[in-house]
């Protein structure tokens, strides 16, 4: 590549970079501007009536609107499905669709920009696979960037949860109620597990809510999507319906629950000197090929030379 074509790409991507800082600022500014709005919607108006302006509702997302409706999801089932994972990796806010699909078309249009930059000034075939690389990134990277996010978010609170289960119970057999007991750990657990901390406030705030035990256990399952805490959720469901002390099987559970994490990193443990069977084959096996057979050739040529 010469150097005409890296002084392009340079200023190309500087380019890209800057319109998706001043884009990212806009998304910030005109959520801040929606909240103000609502706020000063839930005010009444001069006469006594509430604000119902629907132009004035919708003026803050003008402007990014039309960005946004590239990669915003088009049916109700797929708007839910990118609601659902972004919750799942910890954004709930009410523009964390627009600001999400905003960042998808921004990605997007850098990298189809470089893409075809590198395509119009390369000159063989390595800028035409760097352009279809750049179009690919552009494309996946949002997506690989909420996965990753997800899988983050979904293993630190798994790990979590066996030590929260214990301070749970712990305070309910302290007298603590559930609802004081799910209040107080998640406030103790803020600064060391703050993901989990998170979930367990939105479950108090939807069990203050009026919302039972059992269906407020039973959201956190489909928010937390693990085989311990979907289990966590059946227990405490079938506790509260059959009336039995949610102290003593959550205790029971916890147990349960870490024998069987002692028995998935017993199993982890023992994989682990199968899959080093192959490496250690193939690097300790030519030295001693050398140490038992390198002897007996030195010896074979010293007879052969005299």
């Amino acid at each position: 590549m010469n150097p005409e074509t890296l002084q392009l790409a340079f200023y190309a991507a500087a380019f890209a970079t800057a319109l998706a800082v001043v884009v990212a600022v806009q998304a910030v500014l005109r959520a801040r501007a929606e909240a103000a709005a609502d706020d000063d919607d839930d005010l009444p108006a001069p006469d006594g009536r509430t604000e119902t302006d629907p132009v004035r509702r919708v003026a803050p997302q003008g402007r990014l609107a039309a960005l946004a409706e590239l990669t915003r999801p088009k049916s109700l089932a797929e708007l839910s499905e990118l609601r659902r994972r972004l919750a799942r990796a910890g954004l709930r806010s009410d523009n964390a669709v627009e600001i999400f699909s905003i960042a998808r078309a921004v990605s997007l249009i850098v990298g189809v920009t470089l893409g075809a930059l590198l395509m119009l000034t390369g000159e063989d075939g390595s800028e035409m696979l760097m352009a279809a690389l750049c179009m690919a990134l552009g494309y996946y990277a949002p997506e690989g960037w909420l996965k990753s996010r997800i899988e983050a978010r979904q293993s630190a609170i798994t790990e979590a949860l066996p030590p929260t289960i214990d301070l749970l119970v712990t305070c309910m057999e302290a007298g603590l109620g559930l609802e004081q007991a799910i209040a107080r750990v998640s406030r103790e657990v803020s600064h060391s597990d703050p993901e989990m901390s998170e979930e367990l406030g939105i479950v108090v705030g939807e069990i203050r809510a009026g919302l039972g035990v059992p269906e407020a256990f039973r959201k956190l399952s489909d928010r937390v999507t693990s085989d311990d805490m979907r289990n966590l959720a059946q227990v405490v469901g079938q506790a509260a319906q059959l009336g039995a002390a949610l102290g003593r099987t959550m205790r029971e559970y916890a147990n349960s629950a870490r024998r069987r994490r002692t028995l998935a990193l017993e199993e982890t443990a023992g994989k682990i000197t199968a899959r080093l069977t192959l490496p250690l084959t193939l690097c300790l096996m030519p030295a001693a090929l050398i140490i038992m057979l390198g002897p007996a050739i030195v010896m074979i040529f010293r007879m052969v030379s005299t």
